[in-house]
């Protein structure tokens, strides 16, 4: 199903596909967040190095694709490393609304599994929103990741951002919320710190934190959506609680 849903989300933009390809936008990240004030037995930072780039063909259609990879790693000779591929096909009914559908696949330890999902964003003065709904398949376990999220720029300098998420799969139930603030440094390079909190189901709630440094380029200085899978979703991995 996720093939033919993707499939035909192209073969349904195609028509308003221009045949000159450019480049609008992109950027590449280094982030670290953490568990903070949590009962857990062990937790794992998470390291990251993502980044999205996207190509127009014309003023309605564009494809963006994203890579990642991750680390989760607790300080006592044990972490998982993590990759990530994914690729949205997005089409522009109005200049302030997007629409998308994507596929992707997260490779955590060795471990795969596939993401599809579609997906909505649109501006209104300085405030960007998007929503999600993304399906999650592993082997013969399916789980449901969606959320809403919102970017409000002050300035040419200070941006703030929120957004909450819900991951619901039959053995597990987890959920987070987070506010942030970007700081642009130059027109290329953004500082990002963010708070929010994590409940992991089984393994107790905890706060979080993240700091980040994003790398921008093209004309409109990133890919219009946010990545969808898993790895972005957890700020850190958590053991059972005390």
């Amino acid at each position: 199903m996720k093939t033919s849903l993707f499939a035909a989300a192209l073969v349904a933009l195609a028509p308003h596909a221009s045949s000159a390809a450019e480049l609008v936008g992109g950027s590449v990240t280094l982030s670290y967040s953490d568990l903070v004030n949590n009962d857990y037995y062990s937790a794992l930072a998470k390291r990251a190095v993502s980044g999205s780039a996207e190509v127009s063909f014309g003023p309605a259609f564009s494809v963006q694709g994203d890579l990642a990879y991750v680390n989760f790693n607790g300080g006592h000779n044990f972490e998982l490393d993590s990759n990530n591929v994914g690729l949205h096909a997005i089409y522009r009914p109005a200049s302030a609304t997007a629409l998308g559908a994507f596929w992707g696949r997260d490779t955590i330890n060795g471990s795969g599994s596939n993401y599809y999902g579609i997906e909505v964003g649109h501006s209104v003065g300085a405030f960007w929103g998007e929503a999600y709904f993304t399906r999650v398949d592993q082997m013969n376990t399916t789980g449901d990741l969606y959320g809403v999220s919102g970017r409000y720029t002050l300035n040419d300098r200070i941006s703030f951002n929120a957004a909450l998420d819900v991951f619901n799969v039959s053995y597990m139930n987890t959920n987070r919320a987070s506010i942030g603030v970007d700081y642009s440094v130059t027109d290329a390079l953004t500082l990002s710190g963010t708070i929010g909190h994590f409940d992991q189901g089984y393994a107790g709630p905890s706060d979080f934190i993240s700091v980040g440094a994003t790398f921008t380029f093209g004309p409109n200085k990133r890919a219009t959506f946010k990545q969808r899978d898993l790895l972005n979703y957890l700020p850190g991995l958590g053991g059972f609680a005390a």
